[in-house]
């Protein structure tokens, strides 16, 4: 099975002390080889794209984005071993450009009852690294993230299950290093969808803390995240679109972030 997409992402946050848009375009071809049990596939990408980071000078707990016009090749290759009632899957993902290197891996657990109604269970991990490819930085810079995220099916009020997120972030730059924990808690629902799957409507509203390692003995601060998925599939196209909207708190401030993602996918 063949899908090409083309993608259009933007990005914009203040989250270090300075206000970062970007946007990204391109296409992206995935191949997969529908065996019976496992599903085997590979990914790759070019997007172009244009950062702006106005007066922020780039400070080196964010290495991920330089100013500028870049051209960004991804590529990739995952695991997916389905079946009616969930399955498990593995990715690994790496893309480069503007002068970083970016690498992730994703593990993921989904279980779902006999019913089509009956509720899902899942879990995912997710890890990624940055390596900075400027002479700015040495080997022994680190930059690194985790996040794990559960899905307990619950009858809760405006959803149908409880999500609780845990991630953590790591930066080490020469003899400094620090980390952030942020914990949030939530609901996961479908707010609509058509009996014949031709549209589908997710959301999963959040909210936590985050607790940083510096400066020391600093006190939780709150944090809150908004997630939202819409596809719209007909005659073999889908029109995909996903938002992330996040506030957070810390100790230079308040830090609002958004990320917006449109897609349109042709498979055969």
């Amino acid at each position: 099975m063949v899908d090409v997409s083309a993608s259009m992402f933007f990005r914009d946050d203040d989250r270090s002390r300075g206000r970062v848009q970007a946007v990204a375009i391109g296409p992206e071809l995935t191949v997969s080889l529908p065996t019976p049990i496992v599903r085997p596939y590979a990914v790759s990408g070019l997007f172009l794209e244009l950062v702006d980071l106005g007066n922020d000078p780039r400070p080196f707990l964010e290495p991920d984005m330089n100013a500028g016009l870049h051209i960004r090749p991804q590529f990739g290759a995952g695991l997916d071993f389905g079946g009616r009632n969930g399955g498990v899957w593995l990715e690994l993902l790496h893309s480069l450009g503007g002068g970083v290197s970016y690498t992730s891996y994703n593990v993921g657990l989904t279980s779902r009852g006999p019913k089509a109604n009956s509720g899902r269970l899942a879990a995912s991990v997710f890890a990624s690294r940055i390596t900075p490819m400027s002479r700015s930085y040495s080997p022994d810079d680190d930059f690194r993230g985790y996040a794990l995220s559960i899905d307990v099916p619950a009858p809760i009020p405006f959803g149908e299950a409880i999500r609780l997120s845990l991630g953590i972030d790591y930066v080490k730059f020469g003899a400094f290093s620090t980390g952030v924990i942020h914990v949030l808690g939530g609901a996961v629902a479908d707010l609509a969808r058509t009996k014949n799957g031709v549209l589908a409507v997710h959301w999963s509203p959040q909210i936590g803390v985050s607790i940083f390692a510096e400066p020391a003995g600093s006190p939780p601060y709150p944090m809150v995240a908004l997630g939202l998925d819409a596809r719209l599939t007909f005659g073999g196209v889908g029109l995909s679109g996903g938002l992330v909207a996040s506030g957070s708190n810390g100790p230079e401030g308040f830090f609002p972030g958004l990320t917006i993602r449109i897609g349109i996918v042709a498979g055969r």
